[in-house]
């Protein structure tokens, strides 16, 4: 999911709205000029510098967080014996002892 944020970010970032991508020139559909480069504006490294696009970030991690809430991911979870006897070739060796 995160490399999928990133890929769209980068994406709309500077070739849709023509800002600029880690401080990288990009021409976009749109053409974005800054009046003045400030923090809140990301200045020359462009949005992603900036302190609103740090807060929509966050506000994004937050709500990923509190829709998942309730939910349990046990990724590390140890194989069961029904999936470790399911392999034909054990299935085989087992057969032959």
């Amino acid at each position: 999911m995160s490399i999928g944020y990133h890929i769209t970010w980068n994406y709309f970032q500077g070739n849709v709205f023509g800002f600029k991508v880690s401080g990288i020139n990009t021409r976009g559909i749109w053409s974005t000029v800054y009046d003045k480069n400030t923090i809140f504006n990301g200045g020359e490294f462009g949005p992603e510098g900036g302190i609103f696009v740090t807060a929509i970030i966050l506000l994004g991690f937050f709500f990923v967080r509190w829709y998942y809430r309730d939910k349990h991911f046990d990724f590390l979870a140890e194989e069961s014996e029904a999936d470790v006897h399911s392999d034909p070739l054990d299935q085989n060796l087992q057969q032959n002892d």
